[in-house]
């Protein structure tokens, strides 16, 4: 997580990977634009195919999801705007959860994949070994 981009491209391509996961947060932080980072994934012969993620969002006990939805959108917007036709949801909870937790983290999933529907971006669910919320 802490190498620079291209390094890390380097790297995938170097394994013999062609198709990756971008790290928004990573990018964001190196405060790499689309085309920087189209250049670079060119460049190495990688096709992003997923960007991820966004955890702390789907059960009740981790804050109101509104409070996530800005940042979401500025996700698929991202997506949007480097071709990544999917971004990774998760949510890793220790616990405990009730019967109505599984409903409301439904109901979020569905609010999320209604604002994706606004991009050309589907949302995937990633499932965490020992989360509470999905045992």
């Amino acid at each position: 997580m802490e190498a620079p981009f291209e390094r890390e491209c380097d790297a995938y391509a170097a394994a013999g990977f062609r198709r990756i996961e971008l790290w928004f947060p990573k990018l964001r932080r190196l405060g790499l634009k689309p085309a920087a980072i189209e250049g670079v994934l060119h460049a190495h012969q990688l096709q992003a195919v997923s960007g991820c993620a966004l955890e702390g969002c789907l059960w009740r006990g981790q804050g109101e999801l509104d409070t996530h939805l800005p940042e979401f959108e500025r996700n698929f917007e991202m997506a949007q705007a480097l071709g990544v036709p999917r971004f990774v949801v998760f949510s890793s909870v220790a616990g405990p959860v009730s019967r109505e937790d599984y409903q409301v983290a439904a109901d979020r999933f569905v609010r999320i994949a209604e604002l994706a529907a606004r991009y050309p971006v589907r949302i995937a669910f990633e499932f965490i070994a020992g989360s509470a919320l999905y045992g």
